[in-house]
C-alpha cells in the first residue's frame, strides 16, 4: 500500500514538473512572439509641424511591407468638419522604420487650438500589402500631449526616414498595385527622357590625306 501511494506521489510529482516546465516554454515563447509581432507606435515627430509614427516587427518572424500611413479625425462636433490625408512610401517598407509626418492644416488647426472639442478622435492607420492593416485610435487631449511631448531616442534597428508630407489627390486614391503600376510607368518614362537627353556620340573625323609632291628634279 505504501509502495503504491508513494509511486502514485511520485508521478502526480513528474506530471506537475512537466506541465510547469511545458507552461515555461509557453510564456517565453509568447513573450517573444509579442515582441516580434508588428506594433504599430505614435511619437512626438521631432520637428514643429509634425507627427512622428513607426512601426516595428522582427522581419525574422514576419514578412511584413508597409506602403502608407493614413491619418483621420472624427469628431461630434458640428463646427469641426472630419479629415484625413495619406502619406505613401515610394517603395514599401521591409523592416522597421520611422517617419516624422508634416501634418496638414487642418490636422495642426485641431490639434494646436484649444477651443475644439475634446471628443475628437484621431486614427493613424499603417496599411502593407496583402490588405494587412494596423491602427492606432487616440482622443484629442492624449493626441496634443504627444505632439507636444520630446523624441526619444529611436532603436538602433530602426530605420529613420525623412519628414513625409500629405499625398497629392492622383496618389491617395491610388490602391497598393495600381501604385506599383503608376512607379514602374514613371521610371520607364524617366529613363526614356535620359536616355533622349543624353548627346549623340560625334565619331572623329578623318584626317584628310596630303598628296605626295615629287621632290625637285627627280624623274
Amino acid at each position: 500500500m505504501g509502495t503504491m501511494l508513494s509511486l502514485t506521489l511520485a508521478v502526480m510529482a513528474s506530471l506537475g514538473f512537466l506541465a510547469g516546465f511545458y507552461t515555461l516554454i509557453l510564456a517565453v515563447f509568447g513573450a517573444r512572439n509579442r515582441r516580434a509581432r508588428p506594433t504599430l507606435h505614435v511619437t512626438a515627430g521631432g520637428m514643429p509641424g509634425t507627427i512622428g509614427v513607426s512601426v516595428t516587427w522582427d522581419t525574422g518572424v514576419y514578412a511584413v511591407q508597409i506602403w502608407r500611413i493614413r491619418l483621420r479625425f472624427f469628431s461630434p462636433a458640428r463646427f469641426v468638419k472630419d479629415s484625413q490625408f495619406t502619406v505613401t512610401f515610394d517603395s514599401a517598407q521591409k523592416s522597421s522604420f520611422f517617419v516624422p509626418i508634416e501634418l496638414n492644416n487642418n490636422f495642426k488647426d485641431l490639434i494646436e487650438s484649444n477651443n475644439q472639442s475634446n471628443k475628437a478622435v484621431i486614427s493613424i492607420e499603417a496599411r502593407g500589402v496583402e490588405n494587412f492593416v494596423m491602427a492606432k485610435d487616440f482622443r484629442l487631449p492624449k493626441i496634443q500631449k504627444i505632439y507636444h511631448s520630446s523624441l526619444g531616442k529611436m532603436g538602433a534597428a530602426v530605420t529613420q526616414l525623412p519628414v513625409a508630407k500629405q499625398d497629392p489627390p492622383a496618389v491617395e486614391s491610388l490602391d497598393y498595385s495600381e501604385l506599383v503600376v503608376r512607379r514602374d510607368r514613371l521610371k520607364a518614362l524617366a529613363a526614356a527622357a535620359k536616355a533622349k537627353a543624353k548627346p549623340a556620340v560625334v565619331p572623329a573625323a578623318k584626317p584628310v590625306a596630303t598628296p605626295e609632291v615629287p621632290a625637285a628634279g627627280g624623274t
